[in-house]
């Protein structure tokens, strides 16, 4: 991992920028949804 992040730019291929923006777009999904239950479960408590 340390060794991708040392590499200029210029060499990083348009898959490796697809890839590394699917994981991240999964990951806010991810998030998002724990965040969600986690209000929901907030507000049934509340109610």
């Amino acid at each position: 991992m340390v060794a991708e992040v040392i590499i200029p730019p210029s060499s990083v291929s348009i898959v490796d920028c697809i890839i590394i923006l699917s994981l991240v777009i999964l990951l806010l999904i991810y998030f998002y949804q724990r965040y969600d239950d986690f209000i929901s479960k907030k507000l049934i408590l509340w109610a």
